[in-house]
């Protein structure tokens, strides 16, 4: 396989799991708004409709969840209460992401 194909196969699969995630997000988790970027393997999800604090965020998910996502406040005051989801991994490992956000999601409905 010549390195254009490779970068193809890498391309669709990440193109596979950002509908994946989009997917998973809409029909099961409508709180969590995932953006649209330009990030080639980064999703940044936005999480101000729980009103909760950064710290309160962090926590949930973290000590909660069992899910460690990158802080949006780590990039500037915009970023606040958001977060970043690297989507570049194993569908398994993206599926059970999504499954720790819904916990996230039912426990600070």
């Amino acid at each position: 396989m010549n390195k254009n194909s490779q970068l193809n196969v890498v391309t669709a699969y990440l193109e596979d799991n950002w509908d994946a995630a989009f997917d998973y997000l809409g029909k099961y988790l409508p709180k969590i708004k995932p953006m649209k970027t330009e990030s080639a393997y980064l999703l940044w999800l936005d999480f101000r409709s729980y009103h909760l604090t950064d710290r309160q965020l962090a926590d949930g998910l973290t000590k909660k969840a069992h899910l460690f996502l990158n802080a949006g406040s780590d990039y500037g005051h915009a970023g606040e209460r958001f977060m970043r989801l690297n989507f570049a991994v194993d569908r398994k490992v993206l599926s059970d992401a999504s499954r720790r956000l819904s916990k996230f999601d039912q426990l600070y409905r």
